[in-house]
């Protein structure tokens, strides 16, 4: 949806940070690939082994799909505090997909990940947690 940004920006901040090309690569991907995961792919169908992706996209922000809750969570927008003056809006309103900076969730999340030292584990921290912390 926004190459620009969640592939490129992403890369330049990670490089910034001290990765190195092949891991920064590995960032900027890990970032993009869920706006680009909008698309079924299904192999083996009619077998035993038969697989098909779950899609993480609607491709519509603005009007998401009931049965994605299950995934923007994990992928794009880790709950923060609902009771964070960030939380809500000007109007008043609160959505309850909103990150917050600094949550205890996205915090205790990253902090783990980069405990690890596996770049599988820190590319699966949602972006907007990955560069507030770096």
């Amino acid at each position: 949806m926004d190459v620009e940004f969640h592939y490129y920006m992403t890369y330049l901040i990670a490089a910034r940070a001290g990765f190195g090309p092949d891991d920064a690569r590995l960032v900027a991907y890990s970032s993009q690939f869920i706006d680009d995961n909008d698309l079924v792919f299904e192999v083996d169908k009619g077998k035993a082994s038969a697989y098909r992706n779950y899609i993480s996209q609607t491709m519509n922000i603005l009007k998401p799909k009931h049965e994605l809750f299950r995934i923007y969570p994990l992928f794009h927008f880790i709950p923060g505090d609902p009771r964070s003056k960030t939380a809500w809006r000007k109007d008043g309103k609160m959505h309850w997909l909103c990150t917050t900076p600094n949550s205890r969730n996205a915090n205790a999340i990253m902090d783990d990940a980069l405990r690890s030292k596996d770049m599988y584990r820190i590319t699966a921290v949602p972006q907007e947690i990955r560069m507030r912390r770096t």
